[in-house]
């Protein structure tokens, strides 16, 4: 069952809330610049993209323009991304870093963030560092798929 903190939906992601962890996010926004109908607001589109480029900035993330017309923009801060739709700023994003854009979001006026989906955590190590963890690990696992397929 899902947890609520501070308007975050955790899903299923146990580490969610640890310093120093990632986890695959979801920052679900609205904004008046854009309706998935009719696309951008062209009125509202610049004023709407200098905050967001400007609360990024503040934070320390850099700001990568998109390759193609129909993209948008990325914001990138050492091993967080976030590709910045208009609906939804998805990716890899540090639990710490996201509670400190939570909090910069919540001052913006050109749009809102709704609510943070959090899902799976994402390890940060390389694949040697992952198979010894499995294999660490592997009592455990081979007892919880036993007892899940036992009738």
């Amino acid at each position: 069952m899902a947890e609520l903190l501070y308007g975050v939906d955790l899903k299923t992601n146990s580490n969610s809330t640890i310093p120093g962890k990632y986890s695959d996010t979801y920052f679900r926004i609205n904004t008046k610049a854009y309706c998935p109908q009719n696309g951008w607001n062209n009125n509202l589109k610049s004023a709407y993209e200098a905050e967001q480029y400007a609360i990024f900035k503040a934070h320390g993330w850099n700001i990568e323009e998109p390759t193609m017309s129909v993209s948008s923009m990325t914001a990138v801060k050492g091993r967080n991304y976030l590709y910045l739709h208009p609906q939804n700023y998805s990716g890899v994003c540090e639990n710490d870093e996201r509670t400190r854009l939570m909090e910069a979001f919540s001052l913006a006026t050109t749009f809102s963030c709704q609510r943070v989906d959090v899902y799976h955590e994402i390890f940060d190590m390389t694949d040697e560092q992952l198979d010894t963890k499995l294999n660490a690990e592997i009592e455990t696992i081979t007892s919880a798929i036993l007892k899940a397929f036992t009738l």
